[in-house]
């Protein structure tokens, strides 16, 4: 070795040369050993497990099967014998046969009947679903929704910076040729009810102003609200987590955690009340009982009456929702969507195969942790009790009704 390599190879070795570190090796996703967790949309936790099926059941028609080879077995050395007790066996044992396999076929149906419960169970559990881009995806056979494992959710702080970088703004032809049909859809449906008022034009703009709607998740660069005044004349405010907040999107928030609340404190006082009834007398639970009601009356006094949307669009933003079901809950359980007439329209690109994902576009945006198949739109329209009255696959459209079924 040179002098001048002996010189930079002290240098490294306290710690005062080159950086001779070697780079941190990105670990292998199965190395992880993640918990399955359950689906952030159904919150189905059937998880999938390899289990031996009908054991019992194998052993004990090998059992059988056994036992009827031994008895034809005596039946032929018994032959040798008498041709008479021979025939006699024979026939008692052909019965004996005759019933075995009887038995056997009950068996054998009641396996396959035990099965099909199986195979039923199994199309319900959530199992792992990809492993591209070295991250973790689960798949739910409740729902179908498809979704990233949170270890791989970045920071509150990261996503807002990837959102800053979406070029969506009022002056992009693109984007809003892109977000026309969503407007367009809507306007067509809006029209129709107001077709039943005639030619009376006074009627309809009156009812036509009281067609406010929402964008929630409008991004940085609100356009949508724009576009519906320009397109069709309506009035939309605009709602973001990050970006722009809402009187009455906070007023929901508020609204359900005082119901939760409430909800806890129901649940923990029957457990309460149910360990400590040998101690206590009904006077004292019938006092407790009154003091908890006044709590729960106080609370609801303190939930905020909320004004209700004739119509709210989520486009490009359901994708990125860690947990969907709260996001819906808190537009159609919390009141903002109107339960009388209410249209709910979502735009997000469809996992229309299972196929199509390792190749898709569509996960290589890190904030994307949700992938909805059109079997997920049908489940939520019945979770919720609504109306799917479009789905547009091509343009990842759907649009939820929430009033009076025909």
């Amino acid at each position: 070795m040179s002098e001048k390599r002996k010189f930079y190879f002290k240098k490294n070795k306290e710690g005062s040369g080159f950086n001779t570190k070697k780079k941190n090796k990105t670990t292998n996703v199965d190395d992880l050993n993640l918990e399955m967790i359950p689906c952030p949309l159904c919150e189905n936790n059937l998880y999938s497990v390899n289990t031996n099926i009908n054991n019992k059941d194998e052993q004990k028609d090998k059992d059988i099967n056994t036992t009827d080879n031994s008895i034809i077995n005596t039946t032929t050395t018994t032959t040798t014998t008498t041709t008479t007790t021979a025939t006699t066996s024979n026939n008692n044992n052909n019965n004996n046969n005759n019933n075995n396999n009887n038995n056997n076929n009950n068996n054998n149906n009641n396996n396959n009947n035990n099965n099909n419960n199986n195979n039923k169970d199994n199309e319900r559990n959530i199992k792992i679903f990809s492993k591209r881009l070295n991250k973790l995806y689960y798949g739910c056979g409740e729902c179908g929704l498809v979704y990233m494992h949170p270890h791989f959710h970045v920071e509150n702080s990261k996503e807002k910076d990837r959102y800053e970088l979406h070029k969506n703004s009022p002056t992009d032809e693109k984007y809003k040729s892109f977000l026309q049909p969503c407007v367009e859809k809507l306007k067509v449906l809006l029209e129709k009810e107001l077709e039943e008022f005639g030619n009376d034009n006074i009627k309809k703009e009156e009812k036509k102003n009281q067609f406010i709607g929402l964008d929630y998740g409008c991004g940085p660069g609100p356009t949508l609200s724009l576009m519906f005044k320009e397109i069709a004349n309506l009035q939309v405010e605009n709602y973001d987590p990050y970006f722009m907040k809402h009187d009455i999107v906070e007023k929901v928030e508020k609204n359900l955690k005082i119901k939760q609340e409430i909800n806890n404190n129901n649940n923990n006082n029957n457990n309460n009340n149910n360990k400590q009834e040998q101690k206590e007398n009904e006077n004292e639970n019938e006092k407790l009982e009154k003091k908890e009601n006044q709590k729960e009356e106080e609370k609801e006094k303190e939930k905020e009456e909320i004004k209700s949307f004739k119509f709210i669009t989520c486009t490009e933003a359901i994708e990125h929702f860690k947990y969907p079901i709260k996001d819906l809950k808190k537009i159609i359980d919390g009141g903002l969507i109107s339960k009388d007439g209410g249209y709910l329209l979502i735009m997000t690109q469809l996992l229309l195969n299972d196929e199509m994902f390792e190749n898709w576009h569509y996960p290589r945006d890190f904030t994307h942790i949700c992938f909805f198949r059109p079997k997920t739109f049908n489940w939520i329209a019945e979770k919720f009790n609504a109306k799917l009255l479009e789905l547009d696959q091509s343009k990842g459209i759907s649009i939820l009704y929430f009033g009076k079924k025909e």
